[in-house]
């Protein structure tokens, strides 16, 4: 039997199908950076914010609640971003 989670997957696989790698680590990537602020419990997250205010948002949010799993995905969101700057 499939479960709703199933459903989704495949769903967002079909999406990302017809992307090259990049695009779909970049994309992975930027959701990964939106779960985890959207999520972080100490944050006040405004609806348009740089790169700048991201990191500083997530660092704030570890100092405050220390390691969990909302900032620790926009962390590694972060990173996968990073290396695709580095990779242009």
């Amino acid at each position: 039997m499939t479960t709703p989670t199933e459903y989704i997957y495949q769903d967002v696989k079909g999406l990302l199908d017809p992307l090259n790698t990049r695009q779909k680590i970049e994309v992975l990537a930027n959701l990964f950076v939106d779960i985890g602020v959207s999520n972080m419990a100490n944050s006040q997250v405004p609806t348009n914010i740089t790169k700048e205010k991201v990191v500083e948002i997530i660092l704030d949010d570890v100092n405050i609640s220390g390691d969990t799993l909302a900032n620790a995905l926009a962390r590694q969101g972060l990173i996968l971003l990073t290396w695709l700057d580095k990779e242009e």
